[in-house]
Parts: C-alpha cells; sequence; structure tokens
C-alpha cells in the first residue's frame, strides 16, 4: 500500500449526524485527493459499511456483521464475545452507579467514552499498513495511539476543549456531565499525541498553555463548495435548520420555538421551517409549519431549497460546523453570536446575529421580505467560505507537517 494516513473515530460516520464526522470526512477525503492511502477505524456500521468501503482503501470495524441479519450465530465465538462485552457494559454501568450513590467520585469522560475495541484494532490496523500519521479524533481516544508502531506520527484531533465544554454548559444551564472531566486528566490524555490539532484560535492557545511539550497546530474545519445555486424563484418562504441531538441545539431550537416561531408564522403564514438530523427525535411532529425530516443520505437538496438558515444555538466549544456548512452553500444565515464560534472577526463576518426570540423575527422577516439584501447576502457567504474554508487553504499546515515527517523517516513524499 501506498503512504497511508490511519483515522480513528469513535461514533458513526455514515450517514453524517454530526460535526464530528463532517470533520473526519473533510479530512479523510482532502488526503485521499493527496494521494495518500486513507485506512479508517470506526464502530461497526452494520449496512452502511459498504458505503465507508467506497470512500476509504481499508476499513477495519470491530464486530463485523455477518449473516442472521447482522447477528453473530448463536454459540459462535462471536457470540460469546457479544455476550462478554454486553455483561461488562451492565457491569460498569453498576459500578458507576453504585459509586455515585456511596458519594464516591464517578467516572469521568475520558474514563466512560473510551473504546477498548477501537484502541486494540486500531494497533492491528497501524501494523498491517504502517502509516506516516494516525489521526484519533476526540480526547478520550487518546489511547489509541499509544498503539501505534514506532515512526507513526501521532496527531489528535481535539475538536473540542472536553473540560471546558462540560463547564459552559453548566454556566449555561445545559448538562453535559458525559463530558465532564478535569483539565489535568484531559491533558494527561492529549499528551499521548505528537501533534494536537485545535479547531479554532482560542482552543489552540488554551491546548498550548495545557500541554507545553506538545505541538499545536490550529486547523479549522474546511468543506468542499458546491456550485453556487441560487434559492427557488418566487416569494422566499423556506428556512432550515440540521442539527444533532446535541444539548445545545436542543436548548436552542426549543427556545427558538417558543420566542420567535409563533410571532414568524402569525405575520407571514406561508413560512415553513425544515428540520434535519438526530434533533428531531427530540420534538413533536405538531409543531405548526415544522417539517421534521431526521436524519437524511444528502443535505444538499435541502440547502438548496432555502431561503434561509437558522442557528439559535445557546452556548458551545469547538467551532460551529453547520454555519460553515451554510455559508458554503451561499445561503443566509441568522444565528446567535454562539453561532459564529471560531468562524472568524465577529465584524468580517456575512451573517446575521440576533440573540434574542424578537431579534431572530424581525431579522428573518427582514430577509425574507427582502430580496435585493437576502441575495447580496448570499453571495457574501459564498464568497466568504470560499476564501476562509477550502481544505487546500485551511489543511495545507497539516499536510506540510506529515509530508516532512515521512521525508525525514526516509519515506518521501506522496
Amino acid at each position: 500500500m501506498r503512504n497511508s494516513i490511519l483515522f480513528i473515530h469513535p461514533g458513526i460516520l455514515a450517514p453524517v449526524q454530526g460535526g464530528g464526522p463532517a470533520r473526519t470526512w473533510a479530512l479523510m477525503d482532502y488526503f485521499k485527493a493527496e494521494g495518500y492511502a486513507i485506512v479508517l477505524v470506526t464502530s461497526n456500521h452494520g449496512e452502511h459499511n459498504p458505503e465507508l468501503s467506497r470512500h476509504v482503501d481499508k476499513l477495519y470495524t470491530p464486530g463485523a456483521a455477518q449473516a442472521n441479519g447482522g447477528k453473530p450465530p448463536e454459540g459462535s465465538s462471536q457470540a460469546l464475545a457479544a455476550c462478554l462485552k454486553k455483561k461488562a457494559k451492565e457491569a460498569a454501568g453498576l459500578v458507576l452507579k453504585t459509586a455515585e450513590r456511596g458519594g464516591m467520585p464517578a467516572l469521568s469522560s475520558m474514563q466512560r467514552n473510551r473504546h477498548r475495541s477501537l484502541e486494540t484494532l486500531a494497533g492491528k490496523a497501524a501494523c498491517a499498513c504502517r502509516p506516516v500519521a494516525a489521526i484519533a479524533t476526540y480526547a478520550w481516544l487518546a489511547r489509541a495511539l499509544d498503539y501505534m508502531p514506532p515512526g507513526t506520527l501521532r496527531i489528535l484531533d481535539t475538536i473540542d476543549v472536553q473540560h471546558v465544554r462540560c463547564a459552559r454548559a453548566r454556566q449555561s444551564g445545559g448538562n453535559l456531565e458525559h463530558l465532564r472531566c478535569s483539565r489535568e486528566e484531559e491533558a494527561r490524555e492529549l499528551r499521548r499525541a505528537d501533534i494536537l490539532l485545535a479547531i479554532q484560535d482560542e482552543e489552540e492557545r488554551l491546548l498550548r498553555e495545557m500541554c507545553p511539550d506538545r505541538s499545536v497546530l490550529c486547523v479549522r474545519h474546511a468543506v468542499s463548495l458546491p456550485a453556487f445555486t441560487t434559492p427557488p424563484a418566487g416569494e422566499a418562504n423556506n428556512l432550515l435548520y440540521v442539527g444533532n441531538k446535541y444539548d445545545p441545539n436542543i436548548r436552542g431550537l426549543q427556545s427558538f420555538f417558543d420566542t420567535a416561531w409563533p410571532a414568524i408564522v402569525s405575520r407571514r403564514p406561508e413560512v415553513r421551517l425544515t428540520v434535519c438530523g438526530r434533533i428531531c427525535e427530540v420534538f413533536p411532529d405538531s409543531i405548526p409549519n415544522v417539517t421534521f425530516a431526521g436524519v437524511v443520505p444528502d443535505l444538499n437538496p435541502f440547502y438548496e431549497s432555502a431561503h434561509i438558515v437558522i442557528n439559535p444555538v445557546t452556548y458551545g466549544t469547538g467551532i460551529k460546523i453547520k454555519s460553515i456548512e451554510a455559508l458554503a452553500h451561499g445561503r443566509c444565515l441568522v444565528c446567535t453570536s454562539q453561532g459564529t464560534l471560531g468562524l472568524g472577526a465577529p465584524e468580517s463576518l456575512p451573517v446575521v446575529v440576533a440573540e434574542t426570540g424578537a431579534e431572530m423575527v424581525e431579522a428573518i422577516l427582514t430577509l425574507l421580505s427582502d430580496t435585493g439584501k437576502r441575495h447580496a447576502l448570499e453571495t457574501e457567504s459564498y464568497t466568504y467560505a470560499r476564501n476562509h474554508f477550502s481544505p487546500q487553504q485551511i489543511f495545507k499546515g497539516l499536510r506540510n507537517c506529515i509530508r516532512d515527517h515521512n521525508i525525514a523517516r526516509g519515506k518521501g513524499d506522496v
């Protein structure tokens, strides 16, 4: 196999259900286009494994699905392993509950979210393909990098600084306790990598403070821009929201429904909002003028039919990938200031910031009614995304690090 990069991702990649998977896809697509073989270690996706296999050169998943509806035959070694795994998970849950009832410290996210099967599988994959670099996603998957053979550049794509993420949730009245960990514990996991990837400037500074003995690169999210298209002609009435089932998203969309949507529908009865993503599982189907589409295989048609994209997120860390995607499709984006995190200097962003329900109402109704203003903002959005979020621009620094490491170990460039 030609020079390869090993990606280790803990969750569902297909269909894309959130910013983390979108980020991993962007990196894999970029490096594949650069000539690297892409090796992926990820959770078993069942029927979606063939889709993954079409996009990567080698796919490793634990407990590969078999016949019998994806379940291993009764009495087989796979069935025994699945049973033991289930029992171990149940026992771990019992230990956690007992500890919390007894006043003992609860497990932190670095322990709770570990994927031991992926850690060891990553080692097997690395021994087989001898990658120039391994890129693991999220701090709690850093231990997979311990299994890399000598000569492999160990990279951790943090996406969020987890102890900050949990603290900000508490400050905003949210609940991300499943991500709870201390700064010191997170730093210990981060130091398993040679290079840490921060997704925005503030987190780059924080990671440098936490791990002064490690290299830190700020690698924002990148998108391959689709061809620019204008929304459907005629009266503008189509709004779009895209989100995973994630506390800041849920709180933000609920606030929008409570404080803005009734007034928008009252003043413009033809308006329609389409909601895509797992966040649809949280809301009833009976909200007037709202269609809950759920997880869709392709978001492009939904962006193409939208006149405005909203992102009323209430808090968060990292970078708002859904906001970047809206700009990349050349759509007017109305969002809170939290929805602009990591996108660039606030004064230069082609977005309409609305913090309150009343501000959301006025911003949305104005854009729907003012065709000239809306079209101007669409053009600005697309131009901004092209100038700031292209893969060639965003991932170049990381590509150079991997290239230089490969040359240093005597393997040359791709």
